[in-house]
This record gives C-alpha cells, structure tokens and sequence, in this order.
C-alpha cells in the first residue's frame, strides 16, 4: 500500500501541473499527505482503498474520488476551489460544512450511504444527487447557479424553503417527495415526474416549465398558477383545470383519462397542445389561439372541433367519435384524419387546402357538398 509524500505528488503532475493517479497505482494508494496545499487539481478516481481525506488539505483546483469506494470521510476543513466529485463513493456520509460554497459542480450520485449535506450549501455550476437513497433532506437556502437532479432519491419528503436553480430541476422518481415550497425558483424546467406521493402545487412556485407525468396522485392543480412555458401532465389522474391558469407553450395532458373539457376561462397562450389517448375528452375550449401543432389521438370521445381553428399542424388519428370537420377550419401543413372512420370533410376544406396542405384521409369518409354563399348569382 502506498500513501503520497509532496515530493510523489509533484512527480505526479502532468503538463498542466494537475495530479492525476495513474492506473497501475490506484488500488495501491491509501492516501495523500495530510498538509498539502495544491493550487491546481487532483484527479484520483477509483483509488478503491483511499478511506479519509484531511481536514488539513487544500486543493485550489477540483477533487476527482469518484469510484473510491472505501472513502468514509472528508474532514470538516477541507477546501476545494473548484468541483468536487466523489460520484459512486458508497461509504460516503456527508459532505462537511467547510465545502458549503462550490465554486464549480458538486457530484455525488451514487453515494450510497450519504445523509447529511451542508446547510445553506451553494454550487456555482451543477449538483448532481441522483441514487442517494438515504439522503432524507435538502438544506434550506440550496443555491445552484445551472444544473440539480436528484433522481431516485427514495427518501427525500420535501423540497425545502428557498431553493433556488438557475436552470433546471429534475427531481424525477422521488417516491417519497410530498411537498414543494412555494417560494421555490427555478430558472427553467422543474421535473417530478413519477413522484407518486406528490399531491399539491403551490400556486406561488417560479418555475419556466412544469414537468408532472406519472404523478398518479396529482388531480388538480392551484388557481392562479402561472406557466410561462411548457406544462405536462402525461399519464396523471389530472381531473380540471383550474380557475386562471396561464400556460404560454406547450400543454400536454396525453393519457388524463379523468379530464372531460377545459374552462371558459381556459388561458392558453401557447402555440401545441396534445392530448392523445384522453378517452373522456368530449369537447375543447371555444376559443382557441392560433396554434403551431395540435395532437388529439386516440380521443375517442371527441365528437366536435371548435370554429375558427387554425392550426399548423393536426393530428386526430383514431379519434372515432368525430363526426365532421368544421367548414372553417384552417390547417396550414398538414392533418392526419387516419382511423376515423366515416368522417364527413367539407368540400370547401378540401378545396381551401388543395396544393399545399397535406391531408391523411381515413378509409372511409364522406364529402360534404360546398355551401353556396347567401345571395351569390345564379346561373
């Protein structure tokens, strides 16, 4: 077994003065000096038989253990200046409070057996936390300036107060997660998917776009809530949508075999809806903006369209219960009616759309014969 002096590691530097343990050498290596100060990095992945790291250490560049297996401790005291990964340390327990500033990504998924993470902690770039599964709480106050997933983390209950991510948050197949603050932001996208405990929405969370699928618990959501982007909830119990809800892009509520129609006060200004497989869906809201893409497979309750849509692309395949097309739907690219069976198509629709739309007609459909104008000349 080998354990480092200062001279070994100066030896150990490549051309940019980073440490990086070579191959033939980690699975003899049990540790570094216990003084070191290091201003550039050390890269010791999978050195299986390393099992503390000082408190008296000081690295200024990253500290790479991941794969190191045996590692217990990291003394409270010790400084990294940029990354930390001890990714896949599964006798790891915690990070201490003397690493509660990142300056560049924080990685511990993997880590088996980790609990305890700093209060207030704070990671300039990403936080990586996935298959953590006994990690039970995040602290408050967590700061990622990008990237926090924390996937397959079966026992964390609760996203905590005063989170804030810079971009996304993937906090999917959390079985136990129950709770989200309300003063919770993230910059762009927040995912819980298949998070089954989950149950509530805080009205007052500040995320871009809203990611829910598999829910199974999720039935309504909050009045008032605002979504400034994308919002999904495939494969949930979703059952109404609340009073002032705001989407601006795309809702996807594929598979909601609970909902039946949308509110009058429907404020959809996004440009794709799709909502295939929703068996009970009888009807879509009366007013509908100009939409970029619009997808209502296998909506087999569906009997009408609104009027006055105009959509850049439709696709109502299988959708059994449609009766007729609306003389005054407009379709700019293409419509897939494949599966609906018996279908009456306006002739004028046919007509207004010849040569530059794209029409999928069922095996059988009827023709509706074109509506003279009122009061046009007769011959």
């Amino acid at each position: 077994m080998i354990k480092l002096t200062e001279k070994d590691m100066e030896r150990l530097q490549d051309e940019s003065c980073n440490i990086l343990i070579p191959e033939t050498m980690r699975s003899l290596l049990v540790g570094f000096p216990d003084e070191v100060v290091f201003p550039f990095s050390i890269n010791a992945m999978n050195c299986v038989n390393i099992k503390s790291i000082s408190a008296r250490n000081r690295i200024c560049g990253s500290l790479t253990l991941r794969g190191c297996t045996s590692l217990t401790t990291l003394g409270d005291g010790l400084f990294v200046g940029e990354s930390l990964d001890v990714t896949g340390c599964v006798a790891l327990t915690s990070i201490p409070n003397s690493l509660r500033e990142i300056k560049r990504d924080l990685l511990l998924s993997g880590c088996l057996s980790m609990r305890d993470l700093p209060e207030g902690l704070k990671v300039k770039s990403n936080f990586y936390a996935n298959d953590c599964p006994q990690l039970e709480v995040l602290p408050k106050g967590l700061e990622v300036g990008l990237l926090m997933t924390i996937r397959n983390c079966e026992r964390i209950a609760a996203i905590p107060d005063h989170v804030r991510v810079g971009r996304d948050l993937i906090a999917d197949r959390c079985p136990n997660l129950k709770s989200i603050s309300g003063d919770l932001i993230v910059g762009g996208k927040a995912s819980f998917k298949s998070c089954h405990s989950l149950q509530d929405i805080p009205a007052t969370i500040n995320v871009k776009s809203l990611c829910l699928d598999d829910c199974t618990n999720i039935r309504f959501l909050p009045a008032g809530l605002n979504i400034p982007d994308n919002l999904s909830l495939r494969d949930t119990k979703f059952q109404d949508f609340p009073r002032n809800l705001t989407v601006g892009g795309l809702i996807d509520i594929s598979g909601c075999q609970w909902v039946t129609s949308f509110p009058d006060d429907f404020n959809f200004t996004g440009r794709i809806l799709i909502a295939e497989n929703c068996q009970n869906l009888i009807e879509l809201p009366k007013s509908m903006p100009n939409l970029m893409n619009m997808a209502l497979d296998g909506c087999t309750s569906l009997t009408h369209l609104p009027e006055g849509l105009n959509v850049y692309m439709l696709s109502l395949k299988g959708c059994t219960g449609l009766k007729a097309l609306p003389r005054d739907l407009r379709v700019s690219r293409s419509v897939d009616l494949r599966g609906c069976e018996g279908i009456s198509i306006p002739q004028e629709f046919i007509d207004a759309h010849e040569g530059y739309a794209r029409i999928l007609f069922p095996k059988t459909y009827d023709i509706l014969p074109a509506v003279k104008a009122e009061n046009a000349p007769t011959l």
